[in-house]
């Protein structure tokens, strides 16, 4: 399957063989940590038990209810992450602390945030 490039001039940039496969190195690493990509390594749902697994620790969420709380720039993406993994129905509600702009559309309401005081000079 052919992936569309992370590294927008690559086609300038992939003069020689060599680049082109430290290219692919540079891209498959940023691809790795990708929010879609660690969250879906690191979590498990279990719909038939209703069961959350993180790495070794497993959440009985028909016990309780949960909460998706995030901040940084990456959270936005890894909170629909969350949200694509159990389900929007699992979610009870959230907010998300993001950069200016960012949006959640999770399919479930979660409220993004901007940092008031970061932003403030984007925003006056």
């Amino acid at each position: 399957m052919k992936l569309d490039p992370i590294i927008n001039n690559r086609d300038l940039l992939a003069t020689s063989v060599m680049r082109e496969q430290a290219l692919d190195i540079i891209e498959a690493g940023i691809r790795a940590v990708l929010p879609a990509a660690v969250m879906g390594a690191s979590l498990r749902f279990e719909p038939r038990y209703h069961r959350l697994i993180i790495n070794d620790y497993s959440f009985d969420l028909s016990k309780g209810r949960l909460f998706v709380v995030g901040g940084g720039k990456a959270s936005a993406a890894m909170a629909e992450s969350l949200c694509r993994i159990v389900g929007p129905d699992s979610i009870q509600a959230g907010m998300v602390v993001t950069k200016y702009g960012a949006q959640v559309s999770a399919g479930r309401e979660l409220t993004p945030r901007s940092r008031a005081l970061a932003d403030r000079s984007r925003n006056p």
